[in-house]
């Protein structure tokens, strides 16, 4: 039987979380593209390049027509060198098209729109950036807000696991400083809820599917940075003597992790504990064997 879910666009197909949502899509049986800045062979949803700074996105809307635009692109790192008016140029220009075509926008922020002053943050609480990302999510929530009333913004926490390209960045830095004998010191007193890359793409789809509007928290248990590391290095097997746990030093966020009473309310389900959600995930040569590669959690 045909899908009746809408088709979905993926901006930003090529990330780690993105290409993890446009798979997801895909396996349920959704008409989904995806963008990339420079999509390669080992991006099969990012079938559309798209610039978020220099293209024009009501001609990408155009092209791909869709009813739901899922906003997964990491613009707001700053890593282009725009300065702030630019980059409020672009995403006004962005949601000003998606309100125009008639879409439905899920845009994907993060926990680092508050300060980490606090802990378990609720979806309403006020936020506190101390960062230009922090600030430039905030921007990009606000505009979304005004432009598109029935939008719905999802705030995943500390992502991990194995994407379609591999180990995540923080697990795999830490494997290889690991294998080579080095230490590997963590803070015991930063925390964070961290949710695997293949629960969040379940997640978003679900939400999407459900017509969410406003804010919407996605992450696991609270977990300290050391516990998180230890638990998921453990479950990959590896040897995890190396790994120290010290406390927190420097002007760091101290405790981002997140409320996610409303995921629940609306899915029926958490994000699980790393040790769960690492399941069936073993390493090879310091790689995710190749039989439990990235595949969308049913």
């Amino acid at each position: 039987m045909p899908s009746t879910d809408p088709d979905t666009l993926v901006v930003g197909a090529t990330g780690f979380l993105g290409s993890a949502v446009a798979a997801t899509f895909a396996a349920d049986g959704v008409a989904v593209a995806g963008t990339g800045r420079t999509p390669t062979e080992i991006d099969p949803w990012a079938s559309h390049a798209f610039d978020f700074f220099a293209d024009d996105p009501a001609r990408l809307l155009g092209r791909t027509d869709p009813d739901l635009v899922v906003f997964a692109a990491a613009v707001e790192l700053g890593q282009d060198g725009h300065p702030m008016s630019v980059y409020r140029d672009a995403v006004d220009q962005f949601t000003d098209a998606v309100a125009d075509h008639g879409s439905r926008l899920l845009y994907v922020s993060s926990d680092a729109v508050f300060d980490g002053a606090d802990d378990q943050y609720a979806h309403d609480d006020d936020r506190s950036p101390v960062s230009d990302y922090g600030r430039r999510l905030v921007a990009f929530e606000d505009r979304v807000a005004e432009t598109c009333p029935d939008a719905c913004i999802v705030r995943p926490s500390y992502l991990y696991g194995v994407g379609p390209t591999g180990l995540d960045h923080r697990l795999a830095a830490a494997r290889d400083a690991l294998a080579a004998g080095e230490s590997y010191p963590r803070f015991t007193d930063m925390y964070r809820s961290p949710v695997a890359v293949d629960e969040a793409a379940r997640a978003v789809v679900d939400i999407a599917r459900e017509s969410a509007t406003g804010v919407v928290h996605l992450g696991g248990p609270r977990t300290s940075v050391f516990e998180f590391h230890s638990d998921a290095l453990a479950a990959l097997g590896v040897d995890t003597t190396g790994l120290v746990g010290e406390p927190m030093t420097g002007d760091h966020p101290r405790d981002r992790s997140l409320d996610c009473a409303r995921l629940a309310d609306l899915l029926g389900w958490h994000p699980a504990p790393a040790p769960d959600a690492l399941v069936g995930v073993g390493l090879t040569d310091g790689e995710p064997d190749t039989e439990v590669a990235f595949e969308p959690r049913a």
